[in-house]
């Protein structure tokens, strides 16, 4: 409280009242003794005037004394002339008057009036210097002074008692307010004062409750909002799709990693800027300009030129009347386009791939019937031919329905422990017959003794006869093909190696696509269905493992497979299957 500027202030102010008032009080009671004193000496002064004029009337003179002054005057005619004891001597009987000598001295001067007022006969002056030690010691009655010091004192203590019964409970408050700033649980404020500072109180208490619960309230709201936040920076940021957020008048609100990703932004280059600005594509700013003129634009697709992806975008306005803002939403429909397009190539290679043999079956049927049935020396030739177009069909077909399964997962089996060597040995002896016609040597290394690996025998046995059939096929007569066995750390690595004609650079990307084929012509010839290789990949993608390519032309190619070996003390992945 003795740090408060108010304290003092008032303090002060009531303390400078005091000090005044007593000093006036002392000034009234030194101003109304010395008029007593006064008062005294007047009065003696009279009784001595008149007692001069009993010992003059008595004796014919009176008592000569130094310390007085006394004038015997005749009855004045003219009374302007006269002092104002004399005057009131001359009507009332007695005056008195106060004045100051020539000397500086303060005189006290009666007059009474000799005779009565019909028959006045002469007027006594008696003077007297005013007794300056008697008014001095009045001026210094330590009485007079001491009752002022203790008025004073009294004052200046009420005053504190007062003051500080006004200021301690606005300390308080004040401390509350604080506390209440600070965010910390207010001291208990003084509500059983009886005065406008308690009313005063009992209404700050009453708001202090009031804000602690808003408080509170805006406290689980921000933990709401800031919890949805977070669960929105979640979702968006796992989105694959990329989202923008515009207001009313285009500025970028948010944009999640995807949006950034897609259109290959930073975060800093987008976020408080116009979209128009921070895109640089007029067709998406024109996209949102007409959202939110209210109108409703259809879905678009614009290519981003650096990634070489193909965005579709789609806008959404927000909730309100007008509308505050709208939404974009960005695709990556570039797989979707590839795969619509592998869809077109692949029903026109289907298309193609069936219709050759058809039109073979068809060419030779109809002759046949037009007569070369009974020729002896080619009808046989011809049903031979139709018998090899047929067979090529049906190859065709069970491929392609293989293919099919294994894509839609219609037949599932979980994957298992399998050892490889066994299923790739029994492959290399199926094919040896093949090999040999051809004059190749078709060799079988092993480096270890059993490799057992996650997979299922059938899905192995597939992926290495098709690996086979396509060295055999493409190498010329008197090459050579070799299989190795042998493990890299946690990996089984086959490699299916050939002398024949190789690849070229820029189609082995491309020898996994169905239907595709290096030399058409020669496939075809040699019996291939163009499908051998990707049935191939999508195994080794089932069981988990890769498969890769190695040529040079004119000196042969190698395909790698990988397969996930089992491991001692390692569980197998529960879940995994393969078509």
């Amino acid at each position: 409280m003795l740090a408060s500027q108010l304290f003092w202030r008032i303090y002060s102010v009531f303390a400078v009242l005091a000090v005044i008032s007593v000093l006036l009080f002392g000034w009234i009671m030194s101003a109304r003794q010395r008029a007593v004193l006064d008062e005294a000496t007047f009065n003696h002064l009279r009784q001595e005037a008149v007692l001069i004029g009993e010992l003059r009337d008595a004796t014919g003179h009176f008592p000569a004394d130094d310390s007085r002054e006394v004038h015997i005057l005749t009855m004045p005619e003219a009374e302007e002339s006269l002092d104002r004891e004399v005057r009131d001597a001359v009507t009332l009987g007695s005056g008195y008057a106060i004045r100051k000598a020539n000397g500086g001295i303060t005189m006290l001067h009666t007059a009474v009036r000799q005779g009565t007022s019909d028959a006045p006969r002469e007027i006594i002056t008696v003077s007297r210097p005013r007794p300056v030690e008697a008014v001095r010691a009045v001026l210094s009655d330590s009485r007079t002074w001491s009752a002022a010091a203790a008025v004073l004192g009294l004052g200046l203590g009420l005053t504190f008692l007062v003051v500080s019964r006004i200021i301690r409970p606005l300390e308080s408050l004040t401390l509350s307010a604080r506390q209440i700033a600070a965010g910390e649980t207010p001291a208990v404020t003084p509500t059983h004062i009886r005065n406008e500072i308690g009313t005063l109180a009992l209404a700050f208490e009453s708001m202090n409750r009031q804000l602690t619960g808003r408080i509170a309230d805006l406290q689980d709201q921000r933990r709401k909002l800031q919890h949805n936040n977070e669960q929105l920076e979640t979702v968006l940021g796992a989105m694959v799709e990329g989202v923008i957020a515009v207001d009313d008048q285009e500025r970028v609100l948010l944009a999640n990693s995807a949006a950034y990703r897609l259109l290959e932004l930073t975060p800093v280059a987008m976020v408080g800027r116009p979209i128009w600005e921070a895109l640089r594509q007029p067709r998406i700013a024109e996209l949102i300009r007409r959202a939110l003129r209210g109108e409703s634009p259809e879905r678009l697709e614009l290519p981003v030129t650096r990634s070489q992806t193909m965005i579709s975008a789609a806008i959404s306005c927000l909730p309100g009347e007008p509308c505050p803002g709208a939404v974009l939403v960005l695709h990556d429909v570039s797989e979707l386009r590839r795969l619509e397009h592998l869809r077109r190539e692949f029903v026109a290679n289907v298309s193609h791939e069936l219709k050759t043999p058809l039109s073979s079956i068809a060419a030779y049927t109809e002759t046949l019937l037009d007569g070369a049935i009974d020729d002896p020396d080619h009808n046989r030739e011809f049903l031979q031919r139709i018998e090899e177009q047929t067979d090529r069909l049906q190859a065709l077909i069970v491929e392609l329905l293989s293919l099919a399964r294994m894509e839609a997962q219609e037949l599932t089996a979980e994957l298992v422990s399998v050892d490889a060597l066994p299923i790739v040995g029994e492959s290399v002896d199926a094919h040896r017959a093949v090999a040999e016609s051809k004059k190749l040597q078709l060799d079988f290394a092993a480096e270890i003794s059993t490799a057992e690996v996650w997979a299922n025998a059938e899905g192995v046995r597939t992926l290495i006869d098709n690996l086979l059939d396509n060295a055999i096929n493409y190498t010329p007569n008197g090459g050579a093909v070799t299989v190795r066995c042998a493990t890299e750390g946690e990996w089984l690595q086959i490699d299916v190696t050939d002398t024949g004609v190789g690849i070229a650079r820029e189609f082995q990307s491309r020898v996994f696509e169905r239907f595709f084929r290096v030399d058409k012509a020669r496939s075809r010839e040699l019996g291939g269905t163009g499908l051998g290789l990707s049935i191939v990949k999508h195994l080794c993608q089932t069981f988990g493992g890769t498969v890769t390519l190695t040529s040079q032309i004119g000196r042969g190619s190698t395909f790698s497979v990988h397969l996930k070996r089992v491991v001692p003390g390692l569980e197998r992945a529960s879940g995994r299957s393969f078509p």
